[in-house]
């Protein structure tokens, strides 16, 4: 029987025909009515409900990310959407969940993926970067591939995966140290060089061409650099230059091409021999390794990974980078020919020290070595005319610093850019950039010159399957059946036909093209971008992907960048800067240390720890008892006079426990077990998924010898001091200054609470975009005159970078907070100035006294209690501070704004380093309890009570 014909029959039972045909008039239908519609509504509930629980016994659910939206229009995300539904139209039982995460800025979005574990709410089945694989195997987050291969082949035996410009190296990033598969490579990236053949015709560069090697490189930029020219459609118009240089969190995989270019490594494994003891050194793509000294294949002996980048072709593209960043040189009025400046080379450090005007000695900018200088050291003729130079503007590197390259390529403010040589970039740079083909060029990165190579960084996306997953056996094979489809010949087929039946060929590898049939589109695929995408593949080399190093190339690499790309890099030696960094990582993340060295360091740390644990726990006891002192002992006299003794004492005594146990177990239950189990985590190298080793003290030792701890210990004591300084005594001052105003008090209170009406994320975007890195930014439209003027700075400097200049950064970052701040505050001093009689004015007025007399034997001791107690909670309180200092800066340049807070964050979920940033926690916490001490004994003195105001 249909659904239809049920419900008919339904109705006629429950309204008989004297219903239907009175309707309303009299009271047997009134009551039918209602009674029937009641039972029809029963029983479809029931009806559908059946089918309903029937389908939920077969029904799948698999939770998933980045779901294409139904909404978007984009030829990409409709081609991921047709992949999406033809998989679940071949598979009706599935259903899938979205999980969603918080947005993240860029760099740190892989942090997003990382918090979804760490709260149990990671997808499934997700692809990532084949440089996140080893890290997702070592922390236990996803599942080996082998066994569901292995059954699926039964079924399928002609199965394979997919392998459309993968290499055998791509799928070693998807092997655990077991040997087994724990991804499905399913893409892949290379980096070319892009370049506008306009701008490059424009600069005399014919034909337009890439750079065959560095110098090259540097002499085409210098050529395309044109820092005071007009750029139609640039976003804050500072001029053209030849090439751009990313800093920060995605600073570090442009620079490991780099280090390849210079024919370098950035990872090695070693393996050591069990026969003689030799520690052998290999590439990361070495698999016959054998011993140097006796010739034995060590492929079966356990490998140690450490980082070689600081090594002397680190150190080469370290210092390359410095100098496209801080050459300084001219271009001739006559012939347009650029120029270096005259150089003095120190005999030190190889230094290159730009000579601006004729001197007989100077002191080197990197050592001090002072050293003479000839004469014909200083004459300063083009090169291309034999112009005299002297007295003509000089610039300042050849590159732009940070932002976007692709859209500074789009907008013509550089010329050349490294990136991804694939249909996503080709689709920004056709599509949204409204570039014409004709106008682009691609070729391979060049290489370093002598002793380098052109090598071109390529890496991939990889499809896993969540631990998570294996809990439900049926889960687990949905999200496998889910990879398979995604991974599969099916699915780049249904993307290719979306691509050529949206009129976007071009935006689809031409291999996929040729492989699918498509043979008209590959013949007018543009020659040039099919030239380079079938071309790249022959210099790649494939990414790092060694557990660790998704540490490296998303934090550590962004700090020897940044110091020598940002203010003051150019009196830093790069040599020195990245092998320090190279030691330090090896040290705390590779554990590449002396065993002296380790057995030093785990004697100190433990020494700390037993030292400073008795203190903390006795202060935190002693708190404990002088809370208890300072109120059993009234709470006891007053329950006494109310209650009385006795019996009905107890019986009151039960029933007021009885009806605050709720509560204490509330208390108990998100306060104090959070906390127990916190402190146990710290003495465990914790996993999500089990597998948590205990490791006594071993993250407090790290945490007391880690450099970085120390290093956030001295940004974190900054930016209390500063805010403190500026901060908290700005409130004070501008409560002061209210209380003495004659007329408009009303308004000028307004004013200065109004940023309390704005959130404190707004306030942050608000400042960051005063803070804009541009002669045209707002701060530096108003400060650069007056510092010009005031001769602070130079006039041919035309603008500073606020927030990546180290020495500026912490300040920039508390400023906002100050503005935002102090009104606010201001009004609770001014309340308490109120309070203070008119008589007390009067006299010291009578007595000669003026305004500063006023304020120093009146006002400050009338607010003294309230500073005192306001002084420790905000001490407390800036030590915990992040949100502003994560928003404005992400703790660079350089670690520089990297605060216990961003960096307790980061190891969590970021790294998922739980038992060590717990460890950092404690120790930040303990460092505090002497001021909670302090602010609870300065409390038990405090005697609270309502005020007045006294009115004048």
């Amino acid at each position: 029987m249909s659904k239809g014909s049920l419900l008919n029959r339904l109705y006629r039972i429950s309204n008989p025909p004297s219903a239907r045909s009175n309707g309303f008039a009299g009271g047997g239908a009134r009551t039918c009515v209602p009674t029937g519609g009641l039972l029809i509504l029963f029983l479809i509930v029931a009806q559908l409900a059946l089918p309903v629980c029937a389908e939920d016994k077969n029904t799948v659910t698999i939770r998933l990310a980045n779901i294409p939206l139904r909404s978007a229009t984009g030829v990409q995300n409709r081609a991921e959407l047709a992949v999406f539904d033809a998989f679940f139209r071949k598979h009706p039982n599935y259903r899938y969940e979205r999980v969603t995460g918080l947005a993240l800025p860029e760099g740190l979005a892989e942090a997003q993926q990382m918090m979804a574990f760490a709260g149990d709410r990671a997808p499934d089945v997700f692809d990532l970067s084949i440089r996140q694989v080893q890290n997702y195997i070592r922390q236990g987050l996803i599942l080996p591939l082998d066994d569901l291969i292995r059954e699926y082949r039964k079924k399928n035996p002609h199965w394979k995966p997919p392998s459309l410009g993968l290499t055998e190296h791509h799928y070693d990033a998807a092997r655990g140290p077991d040997g087994r598969l724990y991804a499905i490579v399913s893409d892949y990236w290379i980096l070319g060089l892009w370049y506008r053949r306009d701008l490059f015709e424009e600069a005399g560069i014919v034909p337009p061409r890439p750079p065959k090697d560095w110098q090259e490189y540097f002499e085409f930029a210098q050529r395309l650099t044109y820092p005071e020219k007009h750029v139609k459609g640039a976003r804050f118009q500072t001029g053209q230059y030849g090439t751009a240089i990313r800093t920060g969190y995605t600073a570090g995989y442009i620079f490991t091409n780099f280090v390849y270019q210079a024919g370098g490594d950035m990872t090695l494994q070693e393996r050591t021999c069990p026969v003689d003891g030799t520690v052998n050194e290999f590439k990361q793509e070495d698999k016959q390794c054998r011993c140097r000294k006796c010739g034995r294949s060590l492929a079966d002996q356990p490998r140690r990974w450490k980082v070689a980048y600081g090594r002397e072709p680190g150190q080469r593209a370290l210092r390359f980078y410095k100098r496209l960043r801080w050459t300084e040189w001219t271009r001739c009025p006559d012939c347009q020919t650029p120029n270096n400046l005259p150089v003095a080379v120190c005999p030190t450090c190889k230094e290159e020290n730009p000579l601006r005007t004729p001197v007989e000695r100077m002191g080197c900018r990197v050592c001090g070595t002072v050293m003479p200088v000839k004469a014909e050291q200083t004459r300063f003729r083009c090169k291309g005319c034999g112009r005299d130079l002297h007295g003509q503007p000089v610039y300042t590197g050849v590159a732009r610093i940070g932002g976007n390259p692709v859209e500074m390529f789009l907008r013509g403010e550089i010329a050349m850019m490294l990136d991804h040589i694939n249909p996503q970039v080709i689709d920004q740079v056709l599509t949204q950039g409204g570039l014409r083909p004709d106008q682009i060029g691609l070729g391979p990165p060049p290489s370093a010159g002598e002793g380098g190579v052109r090598a071109a960084l390529t890496g991939g996306r990889a499809w896993v399957i969540s631990a998570r997953a294996a809990r439900d056996p049926k889960v687990l094979q949905a999200a496998w059946e889910y990879l398979v489809f995604r991974c599969s010949e099916e699915a780049q087929r249904i993307m290719t036909e979306v691509y050529v039946k949206g009129g976007y060929p071009h935006l689809i590898r031409p291999q996929m093209l040729r492989k699918f049939g498509f043979t008209e589109e590959y013949e007018d695929y543009e020659p040039a971008f099919r030239r380079a995408m079938e071309e790249a593949p022959k210099y790649g080399r494939i990414q790092p992907h060694d557990p660790y190093y998704q540490h490296v190339e998303g934090h550590e690499l962004a700090v020897p960048i940044d110091t020598i790309l940002y203010e003051g890099g150019q009196y830093k030696d790069p040599a020195r800067v990245i092998q320090t960094s190279m030691n330090e990582v090896n040290a705390k993340l590779y554990r590449v240390v002396p065993p002296e060295v380790e057995r030093r360091r785990n004697f100190w740390g433990t020494v700390l720890f037993l030292l400073i644990a008795p203190l903390v726990l006795y202060g935190f006891v002693w708190a404990m008892r002088e809370q208890s002192e300072v109120h059993v002992g009234a709470l006891e006299q007053k329950a006494t006079q109310v209650v009385g003794t006795g019996k009905r004492r107890r019986v009151t005594t039960m029933l007021a426990w009885s009806l605050m146990l709720p509560a204490l177990l509330t208390v108990l239950l998100w306060q104090y077990v959070p906390l127990i189990r916190g402190t146990l985590m710290a003495f465990y190298d914790y996993k999500i998924y089990g597998n948590s080793q205990f490791i006594a003290l071993a993250n407090f030792i790290e945490v007391m010898t880690s450099p970085d701890f120390w290093n956030s210990v001295r940004a974190t004591v900054l930016y209390v001091g500063l805010n403190l300084a500026i901060g908290f005594v700005a409130p004070i001052f501008l409560a002061l200054l209210l209380h003495e105003v004659p007329r408009g008090k009303i308004l000028f209170r307004v004013i200065f609470y109004l940023p309390a009406v704005t959130t404190g994320l707004v306030i942050m975007f608000l400042w960051k975009m005063f803070y804009d890195p541009s002669p045209y930014g707002f701060l530096n439209r108003i400060m650069m005159p007056i510092l010009h003027a005031l001769g602070v700075v130079s006039p041919e400097v035309k603008y500073i970078d606020w927030l990546h200049t180290p020495g500026l950064a912490m300040l920039c970052v508390v400023i906002p907070g100050v503005w935002a701040g102090a009104g606010p505050g201001s009004l609770i001093y001014l309340a308490a100035l109120k309070t203070v009689p008119e008589d007390l004015y009067e006299a010291i007025a009578v007595d000669g006294g003026n305004f500063w007399h006023k304020m120093w034997y009146i006002m400050f001791p009338s607010l003294k209690p309230l500073i005192m107690i306001n002084f420790i909670g905000a001490f407390i309180g800036s030590f915990h501070a992040m949100q502003n200092v994560f928003v404005m800066t992400g703790g660079g340049p350089a670690n520089s704004t990297m605060v216990l807070g961003i960096h307790i964050w980061t190891n969590a979920f970021l790294y998922l380093r739980f038992g060590y940033a717990t460890a950092m926690a404690w120790v930040l916490g303990s460092a505090l309890i002497g001021f909670t001490i302090l602010q609870l004994r300065i409390l038990k003195r405090v005697e609270f009570r309502a005020a007045h105001a006294v009115e004048g």
